[in-house]
């Protein structure tokens, strides 16, 4: 179990590592700023790419950590897609600035929404990071 498990970490800091789209999430303000994709490409692999048996955990604590942050990814994938709408620059989105002015509470709201789910993809990927050290004593 243990060996297996080292293997799905170490996939899993490949595809998601922490100075990647982590950091970007971590500092980044979608309130009235633009953000490119590319910038979320990490989660966005992982999210539809490995989800799978085999990127599961077989210690039932590491799994359910892992699943969770899945479900934060798809929380704030969705947000931003559903809220954010290209720039003039082909490769990057935003929340309208027009609702800044025309629709203050959507904007607020909106925006809120982002922060809130980016937070919490962060938090759940500290959290499944910090209980896989300190179980597989990596």
């Amino acid at each position: 179990q243990g060996e297996a498990d080292k293997k799905v970490l170490r996939d899993f800091m490949e595809t998601v590592p922490s100075n990647g789209s982590i950091q970007f999430l971590r500092t980044n303000n979608f309130a009235g700023f633009s953000f490119a994709w590319k910038d979320l490409e990490d989660i966005q692999l992982f999210f539809h790419d490995h989800n799978g048996p085999d990127q599961e955990f077989l210690d039932s604590q590491l799994e359910t950590a892992r699943k969770e942050f899945w479900r934060t990814c798809k929380v704030l994938l969705g947000a931003l897609a559903t809220n954010t709408f290209p720039t003039h620059n082909v490769d990057r989105s935003a929340v309208p600035e027009d609702w800044e002015i025309e629709a203050p509470e959507r904007f607020n709201r909106t925006v809120s929404e982002i922060h809130t789910a980016a937070d919490a993809v962060c938090s759940t990927y500290d959290d499944l990071v910090r209980l896989a050290r300190r179980k597989l004593a990596v």
